[in-house]
């Protein structure tokens, strides 16, 4: 099996990244990612439209890379191991345009790249257009759009994974959409290119990849899915934006105008796209039930207990 990996510790202004990172390390990751999350990469005018002028863009914050001391990294040498930090950026894809701004310079500086969409159309642009490496959810809010097996079985296809943040359910108010939700992604998904992240935003929120993959268990995975999920599952992802990084240093550089109408035409085919308002259900009734034992679940003796940390 891969190393353990979280691929979502949230970088925060006002909370120790450093404490977050030590944390993770100390329960046996050896692979970490810090997210630098972004609401928004494109100004937006009265009117609602992007403004596409360079000067107008967000300003986008240099990747983070947090200085160890060998003292820091002991718990992981004492295992013959290594810590491997990436970096990762995040963004709510709420505009089309943010597709070109994806692609420039400051934001492929980052590792890893990584979306939050809020329509369907959004989610399928994000599945079979977009370079990116993960598909992300605010899972603790009830998905406005369904998922359909078309558009994710094409971002499986390119590699593409798709991320549950698990501490969205450490909140009562949320769990039952949490789960709800975290359902609704293993059915379309089957389990494949799932990663299971902390999102941690602190350092309490982190927990050990046992707790981690029992959980997993709890939200329909199987037994070897949900250890894949915290560990070779996230290798292929960082695998795939190694790929998509040397792949784009190779590639020929086309016109600005073949990008601009190639561009066109992929919003147009979204937007050509029809809705679906429909439910489901299922995720719902198995929500009621699987809430009733989230507190209840443990792990197996000789592991971490999921409120030890």
């Amino acid at each position: 099996m891969a190393a353990f990996s979280d691929l979502n510790i949230l970088h925060m202004e006002n909370v120790s990244t450093k404490e977050k990172l030590l944390m993770a390390i100390k329960l046996g990751y050896e692979v970490v990612a810090i997210n630098n999350y972004v609401e928004n990469v494109l100004v937006k005018d009265d009117k609602g439209k992007s403004k596409k002028e360079p000067s107008k863009v967000v300003e986008i914050p240099a990747p983070v890379k947090v200085h160890l001391t060998e003292r820091d990294i002991g718990d992981l040498k004492v295992k013959g191991a290594s810590l491997k930090q990436l970096s990762r950026f995040t963004t709510v894809l709420s505009d089309p345009g943010q597709w070109r701004r994806m692609q420039e310079d400051d934001i492929q500086a980052y590792d890893l790249l990584a979306v939050q969409p809020t329509t369907e159309k959004l989610f399928h642009m994000a599945c079979t257009a977009i370079e990116i490496d993960i598909i992300t959810f605010n899972i603790g809010d009830k998905l406005t759009y369904y998922l359909k097996p078309a558009p994710v079985s094409k971002a499986i296809e390119r590699g593409v994974h798709f991320e549950i943040v698990y501490s969205e359910g450490f909140h009562s108010s949320s769990r039952r959409t949490f789960i709800a939700n975290a359902l609704r992604i293993m059915h379309v998904t089957h389990g494949k290119n799932v990663i299971i992240s902390s999102g941690a935003r602190e350092a309490m929120d982190v927990r050990g990849p046992y707790d981690v993959a029992n959980l997993g268990l709890l939200i329909g995975l199987q037994e070897p899915q949900s250890k894949d999920a915290i560990s070779t599952n996230s290798r292929a992802c960082v695998l795939h934006a190694n790929t998509r990084h040397s792949v784009k240093s190779v590639i020929s550089v086309r016109s600005s105008s073949e990008l601009k109408a190639e561009d066109q035409w992929t919003v147009e085919a979204c937007r050509k796209e029809a809705s679906e308002e429909s439910g489901d259900d299922s995720s719902e009734s198995a929500a009621e039930e699987a809430d009733s034992s989230f507190d209840a679940a443990r792990p197996e003796s000789k592991r971490r207990r999921m409120d030890g940390v």
